[in-house]
């Protein structure tokens, strides 16, 4: 791994510069100051799912087509949820294997046969994209992880039931059950006064 993994703050811009930070809203959602608010009491809910996934690049690729070679590479993803109902329960869970082809071209499953014995191939899911960079391609294989983990979310969700899904809710926007929680931070979204409130939090405020 590397030294950054793991880490809550990947943003690669100024934190103090008021000309990189992205402005998510253009007005308060809440009335009232800009300031720490304490949790209220509430009706907890009676399940809490919290849904996520894993992803990595098994290996790069690529598909020979005459005298064309196009970029591939074979990926693997895992998305599932853990719920929390008085018991701790592990549901929903998917593992998927897919063969990410560039360049808009198409083609069959691949089966990768692993080890020596009479154990029945890896199924590589043939997946076709338009692009032709590696980073793109790899930006296909999230793309896939993600739509588990909503469709995961969206089989979840319900009255009284409060599900987190990693990320935001781009590909989501019809469950009000569901709540996106961003773990790491790529952008800066507040200014840089707006930005001092977050070194003022007690624990439990938001």
């Amino acid at each position: 791994w590397r030294s950054d993994y793991g880490g809550q703050f990947t943003t690669p811009y100024e934190v103090d510069s008021e000309d990189t930070s992205a402005q998510a809203l253009g007005k308060q959602v809440e009335d009232g100051p800009w300031q720490p608010k304490p949790p209220q009491p509430a009706t907890l809910p009676q399940v809490t799912a919290i849904v996520d996934g894993v992803m990595r690049v098994d290996a790069p690729a690529f598909v020979s087509s005459e005298e064309r070679r196009f970029l591939a590479l074979f990926g693997s993803y895992a998305a599932g949820a853990v719920v929390l109902n008085h018991t701790v329960e592990i549901r929903e869970e998917r593992v998927d294997r897919l063969f990410v082809v560039g360049s808009g071209q198409s083609g069959p499953d691949v089966p990768i046969q692993a080890g020596t014995g009479n154990h029945a191939p890896l199924m590589y899911r043939h997946v076709s994209s338009p692009d032709v960079a590696s980073d793109a391609l790899r930006e296909s294989l999230m793309s896939e992880m993600r739509q588990a983990e909503i469709d995961i979310a969206r089989r979840l969700s319900g009255p009284n039931q409060l599900i987190l899904a990693d990320g935001n809710l781009t590909f989501l926007g019809d469950s009000s059950s569901v709540v996106g929680v961003i773990k790491t931070i790529q952008r800066m979204y507040l200014s840089p006064k707006d930005a001092v409130i977050l070194e003022e939090l007690a624990p439990g405020e938001r």
